[in-house]
């Protein structure tokens, strides 16, 4: 039992000093991933399909549930954010993705195969896309208070 109490803190040990030391500067790596990171990254991006998150207005995001897609306007692509992570709030998706209005938004899953990262011409940072329309598969339509 203290010979595994041990190598477990050895190998924290070791991922620590290798996480902060690339923190410092680790020459081209942007960063270091552990094992069970490393599994974690791989899986999602080895996965068929990722999960997505579109912000809209009410209105368009009730369109969208009726048709069952989400139809390519902008540049003939959907913009997208992963949603992996919290919504943003209405103001702050307003302001980082440069739309008039995100009182809604739609998570769906897309095929990792028609995700393209490409650069909004509006913000002129690299977005999550995806050419032509794209169709809801298990998604959720959220409308949300001002």
């Amino acid at each position: 039992m203290v010979q595994k109490e041990r190598n477990l803190q050895l190998r924290r040990s070791a991922e620590g000093i290798a996480k902060s030391a690339c923190k410092k500067g680790c020459g081209g790596a942007q960063y270091y991933l552990g094992p069970k990171e490393q599994a974690a990254y791989m899986t999602r991006k080895n996965a068929e399909t990722q999960r997505l998150r579109h912000y809209t207005n009410k209105s368009s995001a009730k369109k969208i549930e009726a048709s069952g897609e989400i139809k390519a306007k902008d540049h003939g692509k959907v913009y997208f954010e992963s949603a992996d992570k919290k919504p943003l709030s209405p103001q702050k998706a307003k302001d980082k993705h440069l739309i008039k209005n995100a009182d809604s938004y739609v998570e769906t899953d897309v095929p990792t195969s028609d995700i393209v990262m490409t650069k909004n011409p509006l913000t002129g940072k690299s977005e999550i896309t995806v050419k032509g329309s794209v169709p809801l598969e298990k998604s959720k339509v959220v409308h949300r208070k001002k």
